[in-house]
């Protein structure tokens, strides 16, 4: 598959986890959410401004489910890859 055609498997994915995230499946939706990210990191630069949404959206769902620290991970993870497209430093 090509780069765009990676990035819209990543987002059926997302929209997927998010699916059963509005249901209260937070581990299907934690399984969906995983192919999503791994799908763009195999596939993009580490710095993708989707890879930030959707490690912020896994942070969600770690929280969701009572993992405070993995969601810290990410949601860091995420707040990093913003500041590198930003260019902030020290934010």
């Amino acid at each position: 598959l090509m780069g765009g055609e990676k990035k819209e498997i990543a987002i059926h994915y997302n929209n997927i986890a998010t699916s059963y995230q509005n249901m209260g499946d937070y581990k299907r939706a934690l399984m969906y959410s995983k192919k999503a990210l791994r799908t763009l990191e195999n596939s993009f630069d580490k710095n993708d401004s989707d890879i930030a949404i959707f490690n912020d959206n896994l942070a969600y769902i770690y929280t969701a489910l009572g993992d405070y620290k993995k969601a810290l991970l990410h949601y860091n993870k995420a707040l990093s890859i913003r500041k590198k497209i930003l260019g902030i430093n020290n934010a």
